[in-house]
């Protein structure tokens, strides 16, 4: 039982950052993840990250992933006093 509400509390949150995602820029390749033999995309870089939520936001909303590294997208998206950063 926990094992399920953890997968469901991941794929929520990894569907979830596909909206946020949408709004970032797409780079010009992305690596399509790792399928397993349970059917989730093992998703561990920017770039799996980016081509999954390319696949949900063009309507394919049956796929399932789960993270499986810590993901820094945005490494400077706060300056040192943890506010956005203004890009000066």
């Amino acid at each position: 039982m926990k094992a399920t509400k953890w997968i469901a509390a991941t794929l929520a949150m990894v569907t979830g950052m596909t909206s946020i995602l949408a709004s970032f820029p797409v780079y010009a390749e992305s690596d399509e993840p790792t399928l397993n033999n349970d059917g989730y995309y093992e998703i561990s870089t920017a770039e799996e990250l980016e081509w999954f939520a390319e696949e949900v936001n063009s309507g394919n909303n049956a796929i399932n992933g789960i993270l499986t590294a810590d993901i820094v997208y945005n490494d400077d998206l706060l300056d040192d006093d943890l506010n956005l950063n203004s890009g000066d």
